[in-house]
């Protein structure tokens, strides 16, 4: 119950900096947990590409099961840990957000 309206204000904040329907948008969702703010983005902006990723398998499949359910189209959801995003190009999104994932870190000083 927390996370909706908090995402719904990143959401609308990040949109009114850049909106998400411009021109070659890709979206990346870090952290997507349930996936609030993908939720938000494709319910609002069907056609924008979106990657969610997250550190949790059950949640990357319960976002690949909503995306069958809800019929998302360029949607690609996939287990990556956060702090490494091994396999991500670096300058390839043009909107990156992560709601909730900050607090649940815990560093290692290296």
């Amino acid at each position: 119950k927390l996370t909706i309206p908090l995402a719904k204000e990143l959401v609308h904040l990040v949109d009114s900096a850049l909106p998400f329907d411009s021109p070659n948008s890709l979206v990346f969702d870090n952290g997507c947990g349930h996936g609030a703010l993908s939720s938000i983005i494709k319910s609002k902006y069907p056609n924008v590409h979106l990657l969610a990723t997250d550190v949790s398998p059950g949640m990357v499949d319960h976002n690949k099961a909503r995306t069958a359910k809800e019929n998302w189209k360029h949607f690609g959801a996939r287990v990556l840990d956060s702090r490494k995003l091994q396999g991500v190009p670096d300058n390839r999104f043009t909107h990156t957000l992560s709601a909730f994932i900050a607090k649940l870190w815990t560093y290692r000083l290296e």
